[in-house]
């Protein structure tokens, strides 16, 4: 693992190398950040395979790429290399396909990309004569429009392609924009023939992996390079050839999201457990094994989560279900590192009074003192005052058993944003609600929520909120409460900032990319017209339970 660090006082130099290095098939290995006149690459997000140098050209100061958001710049840099899209007409339809395709060993950077982008899916190829690849594919036309589209209008790449064609239909971004929104069909036959007539203009560029004009069964397709899709992008780019060479990188497996302790302490706060068992065991002089752990449950989709706390800890295992994924540590050395932690960056919820009877209990098996009788029922009592409490099975074999009095958790302090980052990234929830309006030319209006719920006991934390977003009320039902942000002044001013200095990781951080879409379509009045509310009601079905 290198840094690799390149630094161009020159800003005419600094093309010329990056043109180089973009043409070497290195952009979807290479983070690339712009300060002032000097061109920063850093730490590889993949290990790729070098291709070679290519035929050179230069690009613009103004060409450069957008580096307003590093992740979706890399996705750019990624699709540069790795991507495409055509455009198939079979009978009377028109289909639409986005794609990227790696080799097998980057499957987790694909399934990253899956989780970024909140729609498409995942399929592999296998055959004997190439090695094994696996895809990510939008055929989707409204997700297209909808997630593809405005990532590259903001972040252009592949600019400094010098290429152009002649006779294509094709020949604006205007046009394919409309294409994509459903041209009739004389249109699309008109460019599938076309593209079999397309011309280089500058023979010495060579473009990897974007020719692909083709047909099957009687189907045509034309294939495009994703670059076409940048608004004002002057270079139409069209192929009628198939590059038969084909390079792979592989994903760093250890590189996950960046874990920030009081992150680490907000989610587990919202997730994580502190459990005491008992086997009866007759090897044991009280009849009795103990055996006490620290865990966190969550669906496969957030499997990265779990590997960047486990690698942050340094300790602990892994385990897989169908759907889930179970972080487990029970061993009493490890255990020790999760008492150190906890005790540095505390928790703050009444989980809080539970982890504190699991230290009890951890010092009592440090010592050896649950292998005395006496003790060992002392441990039977601090189980009966944290989560549920004694078992049937238990409570029947400890009749007697008084349980410890519990903790009483006072201090509930938000001591750093990063914690109600992590708190959010399990508990909270973006929710955005379409409702009818008579007030609206639509017929229909727009509510955005930010909400955290809570069991009544947490009351005082959630109270807390007012004060710390200066914004938000309380909501009590039965034994939960709710804290709410509705108003979009508010959510604009608190919320959208704040997150976006302290970001929300996993699957979650979808809902609140698509929430903070909605957010701006609202303030921009979008939800008032057809199309605007159309659009919001599209993206609104897709978070949270309608996400794929």
């Amino acid at each position: 693992k290198k840094l690799l660090l390149l630094i161009f006082e020159e800003p005419n130099n600094s093309n010329v190398v990056m043109q180089t290095l973009f043409d070497a098939r290195m952009t979807s290995n290479l983070g690339i950040g712009y300060a002032c006149n000097h061109t920063i690459m850093k730490k590889p997000i993949t290990r790729g395979k070098l291709a070679g140098t290519r035929n050179k050209s230069y690009f613009e100061v103004s060409q450069r790429l957008n580096t307003g958001d590093l992740i979706y710049g890399y996705l750019v840099g990624l699709i540069e290399g790795d991507g495409w899209f055509s455009i198939s007409k079979k009978g009377e339809s028109l289909l639409y396909e986005f794609g990227i395709e790696l080799g097998i060993k980057d499957v987790q950077l694909i399934y990253k990309i899956k989780d970024l982008l909140g729609v498409g899916v995942v399929s592999f190829r296998k055959s004997v004569n190439r090695p094994e690849t696996v895809f990510f594919k939008i055929r989707n036309k409204s997700h297209l429009i909808s997630v593809i589209l405005p990532i590259l209008d903001k972040y252009p790449a592949g600019q400094f392609r010098k290429l152009s064609f002649v006779g294509s239909k094709l020949s604006n971004y205007g046009d394919l924009h409309k294409l994509e929104k459903g041209m009739d069909n004389r249109v699309a036959k008109s460019v599938i023939s076309e593209a079999r007539k397309v011309q280089w203009a500058h023979k010495t560029v060579k473009v990897q992996r974007v020719d692909g004009s083709w047909q099957v069964g009687g189907s045509s397709c034309l294939r495009c390079t994703l670059t076409d899709f940048v608004r004002n992008f002057q270079v139409k780019i069209l192929s009628n050839q198939i590059n038969k060479k084909r390079y792979y990188s592989t994903v760093n497996k250890a590189q996950k999201f960046i874990m920030n302790p009081w992150f680490l302490t907000g989610f587990s706060d919202g997730e994580a457990f502190f459990l005491i068992n008992f086997d009866e065991n007759q090897k044991y002089s009280t009849g009795w094994r103990v055996k006490i752990e620290f865990g966190i449950n969550l669906h496969k989709k957030d499997v990265a989560i779990l590997e960047s706390i486990k690698n942050f800890l340094g300790v602990g295992k892994l385990y897989h279900s169908e759907n889930k994924i179970y972080y487990r540590v029970q061993a009493i050395k490890d255990l020790k590192i999760i008492i150190d932690h906890f005790d540095n960056y505390p928790l703050i919820t009444q989980k809080q009074a539970d982890y504190l009877l699991f230290k009890m209990a951890f010092n009592s098996i440090i010592n050896k003192e649950h292998l005395n009788y006496e003790n060992f029922l002392k441990l039977v009592a601090i189980k009966a005052s944290m989560n549920r409490g004694l078992s049937l099975n238990l409570k029947a074999a400890f009749p007697e058993i008084i349980p410890v009095t519990r903790p009483v958790v006072v201090d509930q302090t938000i001591k750093d944003p990063q914690w109600l980052a992590g708190f959010t990234s399990r508990e909270g929830c973006f929710l955005v609600t379409v409702f009818k309006s008579k007030t609206t030319k639509t017929g229909q209006g727009v509510k955005l929520t930010f909400q955290l719920t809570q069991h009544i006991r947490d009351e005082q934390l959630l109270k807390s909120l007012i004060e710390y977003f200066e914004a938000g009320n309380i909501y009590k039902y039965n034994e939960a409460i709710d804290f709410r942000i509705t108003k979009l002044e508010k959510i604009i001013e608190k919320i959208i900032p704040f997150f976006d200095k302290y970001p929300i990781l996993g699957v979650k951080s979808q809902d609140y990319q698509d929430f903070k879409k909605v957010t701006f379509l609202t303030k921009d009045k979008a939800h008032l017209s057809l199309e605007g509310l159309e659009t919001i009601i599209l993206i609104k079905n897709r978070m949270n339970k309608g996400r794929e």
